[in-house]
């Protein structure tokens, strides 16, 4: 059976190239397309696509939301993103918005149709040189409620003891809770997890 590739992206010239590099395959057929990205639900919902190829930036604004739309109402949809943008925070948020493949569209063609590939397959896919050491950790679990409270104590410079006495727990549980986080980020140390938290947008300081 061919992968039915959706295509969603509001340059004219991006859609045409994805429309025929997708026919030109013996693996593959078009399963709709649409320059909206809030169209992007109601046109997987439609067509049903075994992947969904978008664009992040779009003139309504990001795909991100929408992203995250899709992946909660739909859990087995596969979407690749297709962009510009190949700093980390932008492949970062892809990824946690749900996204599984991230293909800069200066890359080869060949690595667009790979990408396809594998998140069909349901491997993850990213071309984005900066995200290299970032997708190291992307499997690891969400932090919960009482990690994120704890993290964001740190990141203002509380020691245990204090972040204890703030959330009314004890000193012991909270080492706990920055173990957890520190595996989760993939931190050696307290400084480098706030480090790498604020560069994913996970706290903000100030």
């Amino acid at each position: 059976m061919k992968i039915r590739v959706a295509v969603v992206d509001d340059s004219p010239v991006v859609c045409e190239g994805l429309l025929a590099l997708v026919a030109g395959q013996h693996d593959m057929e078009l399963a709709g397309v649409t320059v909206d990205a809030l169209e992007l639900v109601p046109l997987y919902e439609r067509h049903r696509p075994d992947v969904v190829i978008t664009g992040l930036h779009f003139r309504t604004g990001s795909a991100i939301d929408v992203i995250r739309a899709l992946r909660r109402r739909h859990v087995r949809s596969r979407v690749v993103v297709l962009t510009n943008s190949a700093d980390e925070e932008s492949v970062w948020r892809a990824i946690r918005s749900g996204a599984q493949g991230y293909v800069l569209q200066s890359d080869p063609t060949s690595d667009i149709l790979d990408a396809i590939r594998a998140v069909h397959e349901g491997r993850r896919y990213v071309t984005a040189r900066p995200s290299a050491r970032l997708l190291e950790h992307v499997g690891t679990s969400e932090l919960t409620a009482r990690e994120q409270q704890v993290l964001d104590l740190l990141a203002r410079g509380e020691s245990n003891r204090r972040i204890g006495t703030r959330l009314g727990i004890a000193e012991e549980t909270v080492k706990v809770h920055v173990k957890n986080i520190l595996t989760k980020l993939g931190a050696a140390r307290r400084t480098e997890a706030v480090s790498i938290a604020v560069r994913r947008g996970i706290v903000r300081i100030g």
